[in-house]
């Protein structure tokens, strides 16, 4: 089996955590391994930067993710525990979580993460136009754009 992608980790991740207990990321990957059925040779591919595990990154991200729409709390270094929010959304037993999922709770709409998911870059003959969202912008409605043409940039409004 592949390695699963960080949004398919997600709602394993919080259903990890749903018994209550403090977990740390150790024991999470441990169990998620399991459940995926991970080959030692996919737990051990690294990233293109040979410093961390795919699996291990994959599972980082799933976490800060679920951490920034409030449905995991980690404020103990490396320990990772089900909130009351995550509690309720696991009740209503999604079939899956995703960024588009997260994206109704406002605090993970509003962090700086999603601004950066947000922005959209477009290469047109040698030119990059870049769409940044504004806070009070729907997406890709009414963002202000920065145009970079062979060295030199300009902003405007769409």
């Amino acid at each position: 089996m592949p390695i699963p992608d960080f949004q398919t980790l997600m709602l394993p991740l919080l259903r990890f955590a749903a018994d209550g207990k403090e977990h740390t990321m150790q024991e999470a990957r441990e169990v998620l391994a399991r459940e995926f059925k991970l080959s030692e040779k996919e737990l051990h591919e690294l990233l293109p930067s040979g410093k961390q595990s795919i699996f291990t990154n994959r599972v980082a991200w799933a976490k800060s993710y679920l951490i920034q729409a409030g449905l995991l709390d980690a404020s103990k270094k490396g320990i990772l525990a089900i909130t009351e929010r995550g509690r309720e959304i696991l009740k209503e037993q999604p079939s899956r979580l995703n960024i588009k999922y997260l994206e109704r709770f406002s605090e993970f709409k509003n962090s700086p993460r999603c601004a950066a998911r947000c922005c959209l870059i477009h290469r047109q003959r040698g030119s990059f136009v870049m769409f940044l969202p504004t806070r009070t912008a729907a997406p890709h409605r009414g963002l202000p754009i920065i145009s970079t043409e062979l060295g030199s940039a300009r902003a405007h409004n769409q």
